[in-house]
This record gives C-alpha cells, sequence and structure tokens, in this order.
C-alpha cells in the first residue's frame, strides 16, 4: 500500500483463546498502521502534535482489554505468552492517536477479527476530522459547492474540498470508516453519490437514479445503499456502480429520508422517514435488497448506532420514546425515553449513552439517554436513565446535526444559527464511566477564507457559511 507505515507489535494481556498458535501456544496480534501522506491529513505532520498512540484490543467478553501505549517512533514489540481457553476468539483493535493534552487527534480501527491463531491486522491510522456540507445562501459565493474539513481538537478549518461537478449542489454527508466520505449531491438536475477519498481526497462519483439523500457504506465491505427521491439504490462503492433499486420500476417509497445507519457487517440498514404516517422507518437488507416497513415511534426524527453496530436507536420528536431495532433481525424492543423528544442522535461509547438533539431547536441543547437496550452487565452502571433537562448541555444557536467520532468519545454539533453571523460548532467531551452531564465546548463557526458576503452592491466581508450535516472519519 503507497503512503507511510507505522508498525508496532502488540502484547495482548486478556484471556483470550486460540488453537493453531506460535509455538509456545501463545496468540500474537500484530498491528501495522497506515496513513496517508498528503498535506492536512497525514496525522504524523509536526503541526498535528501527535505525543503518543494507544493500541487496543478488546475481546468478545466484558472486561476483554489491553492497552498498550507506544510512542510514535517505535518501529516494533515483542508479542508474547496469551493465555488459552478455547478454539476461536473474537478479536477488534484499534488506535488512538494523542496530543500532549490527551486529545484525540488520531483513530484507526480494524474489522472485527475471528481467529484460532497468530493475527496480524492492517489499518490506516487517520487524523480525527470532521467533514461538513453547507446550506445554499444567495448572498454567498456558493457555499453549496464546498465541504469544509475541520480538526476536531481545534475546531480549525483545515481544508475546504470542493464537491465534483460543474455546479454542485451538496446535500449529506457521512463516513465509509476510514475509507472514504460519502457525498449526496446533485448537479444540473442529476442525482449522484460523491466518494472522496479519506486518504488523499481525490474524488469517485456514482450517478444515482433520483436526486437522493443519506449514503450508507462500511469500510472493507462493497456494497453500500442510498436512500431518498422515494428510491433505495444499491451500489458497488469499490466498483462505482449501481447494482439495483427498490421498489423496482416507476413505483416509490412515501416520506423524505431524515436520517440513516447500516449495520457493522454492512449487510443491514436502517432509514428514518418523515412525513409518513405508517412505515416511517425502513429496514434495508443489502444482501436481497429488499426493504421493509417499519413502525417504532411516533414520527421518527433520528437514528444513533451502537459501538458494535448492530443496534440502531431510532428517535422520536414528538414522545420521549426510543426504540431500539437489532440490526441482525429486524427486531424492535421499546426503550426508556429522553427527558423530551429529540431529534438527530449519535451514540457516545464512553458514556454508553444515546446523546440527542432537542427536538425543539430555539432550545439549544443536547440530551443523553441511557438506554436499556444496550445496558452492559455491570450493575453499577444506571441503565435505564434519561438525564433531566436541567444535565443537557448547551449549543450554539439552532443545532441541526451531530456526530460521534470513531472513538465515541466526542461528539460535535453543528449549528445554523439564525443568519451566518450566528453560526456554530460545539464539541462535546464525555467521559468513561461518568453519567452525568457531558462537557461542551462552543465556539464560532470558522470565516470562509476566500468568500465575501454582498448586500446590495456592498461587500461586507468574510462571513461564516451555514453548515447543513456533520461526519465525522470512522465515526458512525
Amino acid at each position: 500500500m503507497n503512503g507511510r507505515r507505522w508498525s508496532v507489535a502488540l502484547l495482548v494481556l486478556v484471556p483470550i483463546a486460540v488453537t493453531g498458535c506460535s509455538d509456545d501456544g501463545a496468540v500474537s496480534v500484530a498491528v501495522e498502521l497506515t496513513s496517508s501522506t498528503r498535506s492536512g491529513l497525514d496525522p504524523f505532520a509536526p503541526d498535528v502534535g501527535l505525543e503518543a498512540i494507544q493500541v487496543i484490543v478488546e475481546g468478545a467478553r466484558r472486561g476483554e482489554e489491553a492497552i498498550v501505549s507506544v510512542a510514535p517512533g517505535a518501529q516494533q514489540a515483542v508479542v508474547s505468552g496469551l493465555p488459552l481457553d478455547g478454539d476461536e476468539v473474537t478479536l477488534s483493535v484499534r488506535a488512538e492517536g494523542l496530543d500532549a493534552q490527551g486529545n484525540l487527534v488520531a483513530f484507526g480501527r480494524a474489522p472485527e477479527i475471528t481467529t484460532s491463531g497468530d493475527v496480524a491486522v492492517e489499518f490506516p491510522l487517520r487524523r480525527n476530522l470532521a467533514y461538513v456540507t453547507h446550506q445554499i445562501n444567495q448572498g454567498q459565493m456558493t457555499p453549496e459547492q464546498f465541504i469544509y474539513v475541520l480538526d476536531l481538537a481545534t475546531r480549525a478549518l483545515i481544508e475546504k474540498v470542493r464537491i465534483e461537478g460543474t455546479a454542485p449542489i451538496g446535500t449529506w454527508v457521512t463516513a465509509r470508516g476510514g475509507d472514504a466520505l460519502l457525498v449526496t449531491y446533485r448537479d444540473q438536475g442529476v442525482g449522484y453519490l460523491g466518494i472522496l477519498s479519506a486518504a488523499d481526497h481525490s474524488w469517485r462519483r456514482v450517478e444515482l437514479p433520483v436526486a437522493q439523500r443519506v449514503a450508507l457504506g462500511v469500510e472493507g465491505v462493497a456494497s453500500g445503499v442510498v436512500g431518498g427521491g422515494g428510491k433505495f439504490t444499491f451500489v458497488d462503492l469499490d466498483e462505482g456502480t449501481v447494482t439495483g433499486q427498490f421498489p423496482p420500476g416507476g413505483q416509490l417509497v412515501g416520506g423524505t429520508v431524515i436520517d440513516g445507519v447500516i449495520a457493522g457487517d454492512g449487510r443491514t440498514a436502517l432509514f428514518v422517514l418523515g412525513g409518513v404516517t405508517q412505515g416511517s422507518v425502513a429496514f434495508v437488507n443489502l444482501e436481497t435488497q429488499t426493504v421493509e416497513p417499519l413502525d417504532v415511534v411516533l414520527e421518527p426524527s433520528g437514528v444513533a448506532l451502537s459501538p458494535d453496530g448492530r443496534l440502531a436507536f431510532v428517535t422520536s420528536g414528538v414522545e420521549a420514546a426510543v426504540a431500539a431495532v437489532d440490526l441482525r433481525s429486524g427486531r424492535v424492543d421499546r426503550s426508556n425515553g429522553f427527558a423530551r423528544p429529540v431529534g438527530r442522535a449519535a451514540y457516545s461509547e464512553n458514556m454508553q449513552a444515546v446523546l440527542a438533539l432537542d427536538a425543539d431547536p430555539g432550545a439549544r441543547r443536547v440530551l443523553a439517554l441511557l438506554p436499556r437496550a444496550n445496558c452492559p452487565e455491570d450493575v453499577n452502571l444506571q441503565c435505564g436513565l434519561a438525564l433531566p433537562l436541567s444535565d443537557a448541555t448547551e449549543t450554539t444557536e439552532l443545532p441541526v446535526d451531530l456526530a460521534a467520532d470513531g472513538a465515541g468519545r466526542q461528539l460535535l454539533v453543528i449549528g445554523t444559527g439564525s443568519s451566518t453571523a450566528g453560526a456554530g460548532l460545539t464539541l462535546i467531551e464525555t467521559f468513561a464511566g461518568v453519567r452525568q452531564v457531558p462537557v461542551g465546548a462552543r465556539t464560532l463557526y470558522p470565516g470562509d477564507p476566500d468568500d465575501t458576503f454582498r448586500q446590495g452592491r456592498d461587500l461586507i466581508g468574510r462571513e461564516r457559511y451555514q453548515p447543513s450535516s456533520v461526519a465525522i472519519i470512522y465515526g458512525r
């Protein structure tokens, strides 16, 4: 593979079981990290401030975890002495890059591994970056054509990427793990899915049968799905081709796609639809290219994905209840609810909680819920608890979307403001084992480096774009 490589061998100190191992009967896990060397995207660049990398391996059972910290200059270490208690083990492996203040400035994650012996994994380490689309504003120079790339640690603009096309109008952005960002847009009346490489910011695009809203995909899995415009379009993200659509022919699905998530294995997905009274959640099977309508909550408004990629938590804009949908079976369980109705949602792995925007954007707050459906076995956790309104995190004006980073530690909220002057960002930091109001840091949205706001014939000077959707690399 091209780009920078940094290798470290990892000593895992958890009781995992394997056969067919090295001579001493132990299992080894060798991790190799690759990275872009492109300016602005290289996590090892001096201005990023990377000081240490934590490589974390987790087993299938709760508490099976090992963390090894290494310096960026290290090349390898010896792996040995892993205890055995069976024939096979399932592991998750991730890497977290930290700066001198402990900020998460880089992240990487391997697909889930099932092994019966020594194993080597390779995956990219990416800067912890957020990608944001923008609303149309006739007084500005085509903000809808650009995606901002923001550094999460500083909330600074590090790059401004133009969407591919003649006069593109960006709609929505989601992360395909550490591989790419999926951007839906239209250009001169034609709908497209843009695939923006996370490694070098090069574009590929797929022409869609209609202009659509939300695209979903998983790193390492070719199959993806796009929803909107009354259709679900199935695509091969590696080949850049359309492989099917639902419903077939000229039939349409009612409602407007509001949000969506895809299972960690890429086999199923879930879309939230607005403007319909029945079948307001679409359960999509990517393997059979079929869609099943579900009714789970009144007027669904958002959805969050559990860290293991198996549960989707659907929120309601008119009632406090939340529904947990099993993305393997489609089973629906009614969970406890928030303190009040909410909208867009994301999952904090640190808190083991769903965080969501208040359904009233004028309230300017994020609420938290510890859902029963994803309660760990630890009896000390306050499962089923909705944090009260007094424990909400205040945001900037008119929040419209939020996303969690790959580690499930930080969430970024984007706010449009009532004008370009009020657009802003809120970074929410959560902490492991702490089930109380998260810490929020608010700041104004960065001013555009090239734009000027026009009022009549006068140029007012640089103003802020108004964001519309946000995704974080590796985030879900």
